[in-house]
């Protein structure tokens, strides 16, 4: 863990207004220190070390441990392999909800030791900046290891998931993480009922390890329909929610009890160094002290580090 209490610690828990600057980066950190992306997901050092520069260079105030959605499935004992094509892990194949299998030790599985590898080298390195253990949601987890399968019908598979789950966070926590979050995806294959009862079961755990530990947890629902994000936010002890949106301060009125982060979308990123720059001081500058500059989803690795540089002085000029 940090030395003290980073200040997006501080923020998430409700014990200063400053608000940090948390965009979402991980396989742009491998694309700016030029290391081959699978190659960054696999060895613990290139990602530490690629997370510090990419900190350096854009001063983000919070560093997530990982954003790959597969991490799980790999401990599930799925076959998941490296997609040039996707430029991301992918589940190559599973037979059915029957064949997974939980690990005895999750800490020795898949590529979690690369994850707590660079957790540990983040947390002994980095002061200010809050080291975040990113875990994947169970609706994400579930949608990669069986596609179209629904979630309601196959509750063993769920209750797998959500047992590998917890054991991520513990050994994250025992590793010295300064917050969790928790990246989920949508999917139309599921019911929203379906969706809001694994995350709600997913995060009232997670709330009791976080809790523990003494640390805030965050949640990211990619593509969640605003209102099955918000009963889910509103049924847990979430701290903080990330959402991919032009006018983060509209959408904090559905999310009242909690920080909202967002206004740096793919499409803001698309534009000139100066558009970037406007947009960010139009988007904060009146916003609440619960609203935070940050993305809703991955900075994408083809951005360009200027991009992100503009943002980045938007919001030291804003806030």
């Amino acid at each position: 863990m940090s030395f003290g209490s980073p200040p997006a610690v501080e923020y998430f828990e409700g014990f200063s207004e400053s608000r940090p600057f948390v965009p979402l980066v991980d396989t742009l950190a491998a694309e700016i220190n030029q290391i081959p992306h699978e190659e960054f997901h696999r060895n613990a050092t290139h990602s530490a070390n690629s997370r510090k520069r990419a900190q350096r260079l854009f001063e983000h105030d919070a560093v997530v441990t990982t954003l790959d959605r597969t991490l799980l499935c790999d401990v599930l004992d799925a076959a998941v392999e490296w997609s040039d094509d996707a430029d991301r892990f992918v589940v190559e194949s599973v037979s059915g909800a029957t064949d997974l299998n939980a690990p005895s030790d999750v800490t020795a599985a898949g590529r979690v030791p690369v994850a707590l590898e660079v957790t540990e080298r983040l947390a002994s390195t980095l002061d200010d900046c809050a080291v975040v253990g990113g875990i994947p949601g169970p609706v994400a987890t579930f949608n990669e290891l069986l596609g179209d399968a629904k979630i309601d019908a196959n509750r063993g598979a769920n209750e797998l998931i959500r047992e590998v789950f917890g054991d991520l966070a513990r050994a994250y926590g025992r590793a010295g993480v300064d917050a969790f979050l928790v990246t989920e995806f949508a999917s139309g294959a599921q019911s929203p009922s379906a969706v809001i009862e694994a995350d709600v079961a997913a995060l009232e755990m997670l709330g009791n390890i976080a809790e523990f530990f003494g640390v805030p947890v965050a949640f990211v629902p990619e593509g969640f329909d605003v209102d099955v994000a918000a009963e889910i936010v509103e049924e847990t002890a979430v701290d903080g929610v990330f959402v991919d949106s032009t006018d983060p301060a509209s959408v904090a009125d559905r999310f009242p009890d909690v920080r909202v982060g967002g206004g740096i979308t793919p499409e803001l990123l698309a534009e000139s160094t100066d558009e970037i720059e406007s947009a960010i001081e139009s988007r904060f500058a009146g916003a609440p002290t619960s609203v935070f500059p940050a993305s809703g989803t991955e900075i994408p690795a083809a951005i360009h580090p200027t991009k992100l540089q503009a943002v980045a002085r938007a919001v030291e000029a804003t806030l």
